[in-house]
């Protein structure tokens, strides 16, 4: 390994990778695949090195929050959530995990909270996970906040916060975002346009490149049945119309997807041939968001050279 303690100079090649070749559909492995196990609402972190999603794994085959990490290329096999984040306060499928997959996301209605369903964050120390902390005013209110979704660099949140909520399904919800002040707190959230919260707009993912958000709703054209999920891009300062992801779109109910930094996949659940499965679908060219590289490290030396710098160069031009 090279040790520059004088000057550091980091090139990174950033190439996009062609959809020529690349499978369009691939399950997941086979130690979160069981046959006999039915896995729901995948949520892998941003780097792809962390995921949590459902499995009917728990006494008398009840669902229950899973999780697991990669380990190299490969995943380690899933274990179960403490009850102190997996509980049956719990809105069951309203969790989300950080960029890095150090902070779980829940949404519970402890009696401790301000009204209805709440944000709850738990950090991720060592191998265990934290007492969930009720995330307060502005996030929270005495309505129903759920299925919030954090930017790369964790400076923008997206969730929902709804008329009606019960442990397993949500009416009347809309879309807000919120961003976090230089101070480290976060500012007063703001709905989304009227095109986007049409009455039941659900589910908020903000993918990495942090101007394309996925999210769910019955209440926007096309709709094949029941929740549909679409997406919208910010670009030039406002929000794009939503278009539907028609390669995922069922007749069925269609929310809780997720992806990586490098935008190639869609992360889902999905019918397979003996149970429900956790599948990653191919994004079309023309839906797919613009991956993203997160560059990490650490610069050893005298503290009065100059500032190391990165260098990008892409060859696809």
């Amino acid at each position: 390994m090279m040790n520059l303690k004088n000057l550091l100079t980091l090139m990174v090649s950033i190439m996009t990778l062609a959809a020529f070749g690349q499978v369009k559909v691939r399950k997941m492995p086979a130690n979160l695949n069981h046959p006999a196990i039915n896995n729901f609402a995948p949520f892998i972190s941003l780097d792809g090195n962390s995921m949590v999603y459902l499995a009917d794994v728990d006494e008398d085959n009840a669902i229950t929050m899973n999780y697991t990490t990669r380990e190299g290329v490969n995943w380690k096999d899933p274990v179960i959530l403490p009850k102190s984040v997996n509980n049956r306060l719990n809105f069951m499928k309203g969790y989300s995990l950080s960029a890095d997959g150090t902070t779980l996301y829940i949404s519970n209605i402890k009696s401790n909270g301000m009204g209805g369903f709440d944000l709850y964050s738990s950090q991720l120390i060592g191998n265990r996970w934290g007492e969930p902390v009720n995330m307060l005013l502005p996030s929270n209110s005495k309505g129903h906040e759920a299925c919030p979704s954090l930017s790369l660099d964790g400076s923008a949140m997206f969730y929902m916060r709804c008329e009606k909520m019960d442990f397993n399904k949500a009416d009347g919800c809309r879309i807000l975002m919120m961003m976090k002040k230089p101070s480290g707190q976060w500012d007063t959230p703001e709905e989304l346009p009227g095109f986007i919260n049409t009455g039941n707009s659900q589910t908020p993912r903000i993918m990495a490149d942090g101007e394309t958000l996925i999210f769910s709703s019955d209440r926007i054209q096309p709709n094949k049945g029941g929740m549909d999920l679409y997406f919208t891009r910010f670009q030039r300062g406002q929000w794009s119309p939503p278009r539907a992801l028609e390669f995922v779109n069922t007749a069925e109910d269609d929310q809780y997807v997720s992806a990586t930094t490098s935008g190639m996949y869609l992360l889902r659940d999905a019918h397979g041939q003996r149970s429900n499965e956790l599948v990653e679908f191919l994004f079309p060219s023309d839906v797919r968001p613009k991956g993203t590289l997160r560059v990490e490290g650490t610069v050893e030396g005298p503290l009065d050279l100059a500032s190391p710098f990165v260098s990008i160069i892409d060859y696809t031009d």
